[in-house]
């Protein structure tokens, strides 16, 4: 076994040992904090919390990024692992054309794993109107790209407050890039596939940062 097999193995079962005690100890609290009084009715919602597992791209981004694995192997752990869906993390796709998403999307639904969202290196805030709309386009690519493969999000960063800017002027820069993506989103969504979930755009960064990004 090579070394970076190996480590994938020895990652694979580190997972796999984290997670399983990580929801038994969450269905224990959540059984104990939550039941009813006796001679109560048991409320509506309080039955114990359901968990769905993931694997993120970025953790493997050494292994991807040197080409020594694919997001087809990033499929297969999931099924290794019995693991529920993947974060695709994109910087190391090879391709963004149909030619290449659409085989991608095939082999996790055959296999049942859901590919949740993709995570971009787009940032919202930017100081003048060509630079926001270099990172719209970026931001309509990728929600192309998320529809092809069926995940319902894509990630953005909402970037470092421009130099000059005020934190409320870095916002505002952010919230117009986010907004006409989303009109794109919903836009996009209903014409190209009417009867699936509406993609939703959110921000990994509930504010503009202070400082990079």
């Amino acid at each position: 076994m090579s070394a970076d097999r190996l480590e994938m193995h020895m990652n694979r079962r580190s997972f796999l040992s984290a997670a399983g005690a990580a929801v038994v100890a969450a269905g224990f609290t959540d059984a104990r904090t939550q039941q009813a009084a006796p001679g109560q009715p048991s409320r509506p919602g309080s039955g114990p919390a359901r968990f769905r597992t993931g694997l993120v791209a970025y953790s493997y981004r050494q292994a991807l990024q040197a080409k020594t694995m694919t997001y087809e192997d990033l499929i297969r752990i999931a099924v290794e692992t019995g693991t529920d869906g993947i974060d695709m993390t994109v910087y190391w796709l090879p391709s963004t054309a149909d030619d290449y998403l659409l085989p991608l999307r095939r082999l996790a639904y055959r296999n049942r794993v859901e590919i949740y969202s993709i995570g971009t290196r787009v940032r919202l805030a930017q100081p003048t109107t060509e630079l926001r709309d270099q990172q719209l386009d970026e931001l309509r690519k990728w929600l192309d790209v998320a529809q092809k493969v069926g995940a319902t999000h894509v990630r953005v960063f909402g970037g470092a407050k421009p130099d000059g800017a005020t934190l409320d002027q870095a916002i505002g820069f952010a919230a117009e890039t986010l907004k006409r993506g989303a009109e794109y989103s919903v836009s996009r969504t209903t014409a190209a596939s009417p009867t699936s979930q509406r993609r939703r755009l959110k921000s990994s960064h509930a504010r503009t940062r202070r400082g990079p990004a």
